[in-house]
């Protein structure tokens, strides 16, 4: 789970139980690490902007950038961004 620190990280128990089996799922597959970014706050409710979805605990952003060695907890703090569309915006 990244940025812990903001305590996103909790969820309904078959939101856990999904991210549980893809991250086994990947990892047999040899993918690398999954990474988790928010999913919910400890008893719902909203978060500073956006994520209303977020609020019933059924959502989670995961990350496609599979890292093949674990991150360490700094870097799980400050997750950097991954461009997936080039500057000019013409090419994915």
């Amino acid at each position: 789970v990244m940025r812990t620190d903001q305590r996103r990280y909790f969820g309904h128990p078959d939101l856990v139980m999904f991210i549980q089996r893809l991250s086994s799922q990947v990892s047999n597959l040899g993918m690398g690490t999954v990474l988790i970014g928010d999913m919910g706050m400890p008893a719902g409710g909203r978060f500073n902007g956006g994520h209303a979805s977020h609020q019933t605990g059924l959502d989670v952003d995961i990350f496609l950038q599979l890292p093949k060695t674990r991150w360490t907890s700094a870097q799980l703090l400050r997750p950097q961004a991954l461009d997936l569309v080039s500057r000019d915006g013409k090419h994915v």
